[in-house]
């Protein structure tokens, strides 16, 4: 479970080759990457609203696929003002020395009826890890829509270190949903 943690953001922009070969990219308006996490004793939502996607998909060879999502970790909403001005602190993120957390993709491994695994190498923190997440695949006319959910444990990253590494306090278990349209980019007309 915990080597689920970035492919989230790393899958929403992942496995959307299926649809049409080339480059994609995430509509923002129309996506969303957030979490879900428990601290002292509420449940809590929150979401990652910055992140830029470099995506490769031939849907010929969709195990040929290399994705790169990066989320910026400073731009986080831990869903309570007091959290999300301490999500960035070096406690949690530590966002000035690592201002992005990184999934890059090595593999694709289709699972039948639009789903999929995902895997690759999540990078927080300064700490990279493997990481695989299944996600569902959907065509919304040119466009694939790209959902998931996966739990990951934040001390993997020492993310809520010192007195917040009590998981009596905050726990130690994240859920991650993702939902990213990817729309096709458009291509280059050579001179």
């Amino acid at each position: 479970m915990k080597k689920r943690i970035a492919c989230l953001l790393v899958v929403a922009s992942l496995v959307p080759a299926l649809a049409t070969a080339g480059n994609w990219s995430i509509d923002d308006a129309r996506s969303k990457i957030g979490f879900q996490y428990q601290a002292m004793g509420a449940t809590l939502d929150g979401e990652f609203p910055q992140y830029m996607a470099d995506i490769e998909l031939d849907p010929a060879k969709p195990d040929q696929a290399q994705i790169t999502l990066d989320v910026t970790t400073a731009k986080t909403d831990a869903g309570n003002p007091d959290a999300t001005a301490e999500v960035g602190s070096p406690l949690f993120f530590d966002s000035r020395r690592y201002p992005t957390a990184r999934f890059a993709s090595s593999r694709i491994q289709p699972q039948g009826n639009g789903r999929f695994l995902v895997e690759g190498k999540l990078s927080v923190k300064g700490i990279t890890r493997p990481a695989g997440i299944p996600v569902m695949l959907k065509t919304e006319g040119k466009n694939q829509r790209l959902t998931g959910t996966f739990k990951l444990n934040r001390l993997d990253y020492r993310i809520g270190e010192g007195m917040w590494a009590d998981t009596s306090a905050l726990a130690n278990e994240v859920k991650v949903a993702f939902s990213l349209l990817l729309v096709p980019k458009p291509s280059r007309k050579t001179p």
